[in-house]
């Protein structure tokens, strides 16, 4: 139903271009508040030029198959089949994608200061301030920013990708859903001549972990439930 509604503005924008009319000012407004989908919907230009567009959205049964939440708990439940603590830190988090790693990091580091077997999940979109001239996506440079974070520990090894199987990129099949990090990813990009913190710093994650092969690559899913991060922290 959102979707249906979000694309409406942009019909009656393709009205007013076709009719060649410039308002100064474009402002839409639905009546009634609170339409069902069997109602009708009015947009009204309230600039220059007055138009009223009246769309009838008709009825559509729907089914709702997954929520963020569902996601996580099926990956908690195969964490504590697997023998280890889960950390669960929610399906809705915001925030830089680089932050968020240096935080998730410091986690990790404190689980495995505690002598802790661990998974740390969380679900949510986040963003990234662009800076550069490369490649990739929020689940990507929160990959980056993780191996930077956590270069050196041992037995720790992290997941993100988007469900849906692109994660930002050109919008193309092949665009990668994210990518694998783990303690010793900074160490092998230096090693194969690959600054970390030049790539983060250029936004290009899909450029560093290309050259790792480390991307996660499945192609569309057909399904997009939620971003999805995992680090599990094992045994030293």
């Amino acid at each position: 139903m959102k979707s249906k509604l979000a694309l409406l503005p942009l019909f009656v924008a393709s009205v007013l271009l076709a009719q060649e009319t410039r308002p100064t000012a474009l402002q839409f407004e639905a009546v009634p508040p609170n339409t069902s989908p069997r109602e009708t919907i009015v947009f009204k230009n309230i600039g220059d030029t007055p138009l009223t567009v009246t769309v009838s959205i008709p009825d559509a049964p729907f089914a709702l198959a997954a929520r963020p939440a569902d996601s996580l708990r099926a990956a908690e439940a195969a964490v504590a089949k697997a023998g280890y603590e889960c950390v669960v830190l929610g399906a809705n988090l915001e925030g830089e994608a680089r932050d968020v790693a240096a935080e998730h990091a410091k986690l990790a580091r404190d689980l495995r200061a505690q002598g802790k077997r661990a998974v740390i999940l969380s679900g949510g979109e986040l963003t990234v301030t662009i800076r550069g001239k490369g490649r990739g996506g929020p689940n990507q440079e929160y990959a980056l920013a993780l191996a930077i974070a956590l270069d050196g520990m041992p037995a720790v090894a992290a997941l993100a990708g988007d469900t849906d199987g692109t994660d930002g990129g050109a919008g193309d099949a092949t665009d990668p859903a994210g990518a694998y990090c783990d303690g010793q990813t900074a160490a092998r990009a230096k090693a194969l001549g690959l600054d970390p913190a030049a790539f983060l710093a250029n936004n290009d994650s899909t450029g560093f972990f290309a050259g790792l092969g480390d991307l996660v690559a499945p192609g569309p899913t057909f399904t997009n439930v939620n971003d999805f991060r995992a680090i599990l922290v094992d045994a030293a």
